[in-house]
């Protein structure tokens, strides 16, 4: 079975150099200053316009707890799902984000993230379905829908597995800071005002965070606005602009930068400093759903 957010590896072709018929594909920027051995760092934290895809149909089937093997009851199912970040400034263009569906439903909720997505997606539903119905039906809306556009606020996250706070690892605690690295805005702050990407734990391990959904919004998501602080100093708008809808898809990307907030859903417009991030088990974000 693969493992969670980690993409099948392909075996490697074999080409003939000399191939006229191969592509030649688009020419790239070269920058022989820049340092290319160093650990690339992820797209900042951010509320972006996400393209959803799945690359087949296989699934993750888990055991819920205190089932049988054999009750058709006690199984769940998870589909990892591959966005692709939309950024009409090129920069983060295509960049991935790896988010894992599942049909699992969190204590004290009645609907799956595999079913708030596919609401999302305004594809229709059955008011009762199985876990395995409902997970084929969304492997199939997103092949249906390639590339469909739903906008989500994503941010960094660090997970430390030698961590002796919890037998299966914890969400790292950063030495530089000594914050714990669920968002971007705990990491050291740079010069020019990004974050340092590159950190260790107080064990000194090196850890390098991911780029994570942290909350979906849907096909239509809030607006940046100025936080208070923006606003008392005469600041009406988010210091980084939203770029000009393209043409074919009307894509949107805000990026929130240290002294912009972002509105949370149910927050009556307020907004807040930072997103509120709680890890599950195997270090995925839990979605409030």
């Amino acid at each position: 079975m693969p493992t969670p957010n980690r993409p099948e590896r392909e075996d490697p072709v074999i080409v003939d150099i000399n191939d006229t018929s191969l592509a030649e594909g688009v020419e790239q920027e070269i920058d022989l200053k820049e340092d290319w051995q160093a650990r690339a760092c992820p797209p900042p934290r951010a509320r972006y316009a996400l393209a959803l895809f799945v690359e087949d149909d296989k699934m993750e089937q888990m055991r819920k707890q205190g089932f049988k093997k054999d009750d058709p009851n006690g199984y769940y199912y998870r589909k990892q799902v591959i966005c692709k970040i939309q950024d009409p400034t090129g920069k983060w263009q295509d960049s991935v984000v790896y988010w894992t569906g599942s049909t699992g439903v969190p204590k004290g909720k009645k609907t799956s993230p595999v079913a708030g997505i596919l609401g999302m997606m305004k594809v229709k539903m059955q008011g009762k379905m199985n876990d395995l119905a409902l997970i084929r039906l969304f492997v199939k809306a997103l092949q249906k829908f390639e590339g469909i556009i739903l906008y989500a606020d994503c941010d960094w996250g660090g997970w430390d597995k030698d961590s002796k706070r919890s037998d299966i690892g914890a969400v790292a605690l950063i030495q530089e800071t000594g914050k714990l690295a669920n968002t971007m805005l705990n990491f050291p702050k740079k010069a020019d005002g990004s974050y340092q990407h590159i950190v260790h734990t107080k064990e000194g391990a090196e850890i390098i965070p991911k780029l994570k959904v942290i909350k979906w919004w849907g096909k239509e998501a809030p607006k940046a606005v100025a936080s208070p602080q923006q606003q008392a100093n005469g600041a009406q708008k988010p210091v980084v602009s939203a770029p000009k809808p393209v043409a074919t898809k009307g894509i949107e990307v805000i990026e929130t930068a240290m002294d912009i907030d972002v509105p949370i859903a149910g927050g009556g417009g307020a907004v807040l400093e930072k997103w509120e991030v709680e890890f599950g088990e195997d270090g995925e974000v839990v979605l409030d759903m």
